[in-house]
């Protein structure tokens, strides 16, 4: 089932990220997360539950999904955030936000991808199942949009945890909260979808890909490095119902990525910062300035950690904090709107402030 990719594949692809509009994306899944070592993240985080939060869970067999009561979620995402907030971007990640893709559709839950993006304006989104979706503005290659699927780390009620959370999902995203209008119309314009690391061989994974409408665009070439997991009645599957190209040759995720890079870089496509572009401090007060608070607390968060700033990066766990109880008890209309725009306002003012005094901090 699988092929190797042709020159004037590769030349499409390089063609469609060169387009002004955004005509090319990128899926992304946990096989294309590493640590600095070349290991998998996810085996990373799955020994990170084993040692610091066994009794709160027990694992599905043969799937990613927990069970878990419903007064341990609160333990547990505190935890997954806090192993989260330790990681940061390997040189592969790094690569990776360095090909001009206009659209990432993130179907981990976690935001690293996003802390490999410096000198970028960068839009971070995630569904959530139980509200109504943020804005999205279009994106392109300056100015990309990462959209994660399956909810974000940082709202505990996004994410999917359970088979309960995602029966839950799908109910919602199938009937009552769709996809944001404003991504159905920029899929609906992709030419070139690439796949890397998502997991084919989960069931409810094609029910994503239903989700995205990939089997609907016709004119759109969709290809996936093979994995090793796959098997080739999974490859069929996928080739007939939704016309993904599985890729030998350069099969591994890194290899095929690799190469990729390589070519834009030969083409002169590759996403630089330059004088004119923005530094992360200024990326971060933008995000303040449009108030993308939970980006511009996760930026934040890796500047002050590559810095080893212990006292801003405590100050800004205290608003990190604050900003999800505020957060939480918005959702839950527990604050009146008095309360919350002064709260907001308490925030975002700590978080300039914490801004004003990185940016004062001396270059390492």
């Amino acid at each position: 089932m699988a092929s190797q990719i042709k020159d004037f594949e590769w030349n499409v692809l390089l063609e469609k990220l060169k387009s002004p509009r955004c005509e090319c994306a990128l899926v992304l899944g946990e096989g294309a997360f590493f640590t600095p070592e070349g290991d998998l993240l996810k085996d990373r985080y799955n020994s990170f539950l084993d040692q610091n939060l066994a009794g709160l869970f027990t694992r599905q067999k043969d799937d990613d999904l927990l069970s878990m009561a419903d007064q341990n979620r609160t333990t547990f995402c505190t935890g997954v955030r806090d192993f989260y907030k330790d990681q940061v971007p390997d040189e592969f990640l790094r690569q990776i936000a360095q090909i001009p893709f206009p659209l990432i559709i993130n179907t981990t839950p976690h935001e690293q991808i996003g802390k490999a993006f410096t000198g970028v304006t960068l839009q971070q989104r995630h569904y959530n199942r139980s509200a109504q979706q943020e804005k999205i503005d279009k994106p392109d290659a300056a100015n990309p949009l990462i959209y994660n699927l399956v909810g974000t780390i940082e709202d505990d009620n996004t994410l999917v945890l359970t088979y309960s959370n995602l029966f839950d999902y799908f109910e919602s995203i199938f009937h009552e909260y769709r996809l944001p209008e404003e991504l159905r119309e920029v899929l609906r314009g992709v030419k070139y979808f690439v796949f890397l690391g998502v997991p084919f061989d989960r069931w409810y994974f094609h029910l994503f890909l239903r989700i995205l409408n990939i089997h609907a665009y016709k004119n759109a070439h969709r290809h996936a490095p093979v994995d090793a997991r796959f098997s080739d009645d999974t490859m069929e599957f996928c080739n007939e119902q939704f016309e993904i190209k599985f890729v030998s040759g350069r099969s591994k995720v890194a290899e095929f990525a690799t190469e990729l890079h390589r070519r834009c870089d030969t083409a002169g496509v590759l996403r630089r910062e330059t004088e004119n572009t923005f530094s992360v401090l200024d990326t971060i007060e933008n995000r303040l300035k449009h108030d993308e608070i939970e980006q511009a607390i996760l930026l934040l968060d890796a500047f002050l950690k590559e810095q080893d700033d212990d006292d801003l990066a405590d100050d800004l766990a205290i608003l990190s904090a604050q900003f999800r109880k505020y957060t939480k008890a918005n959702a839950n209309n527990t604050l009146d709107s008095r309360d919350a725009r002064t709260e907001y306002a308490q925030i975002v003012h700590g978080l300039n402030q914490t801004l004003k005094s990185a940016r004062k901090l001396p270059t390492p």
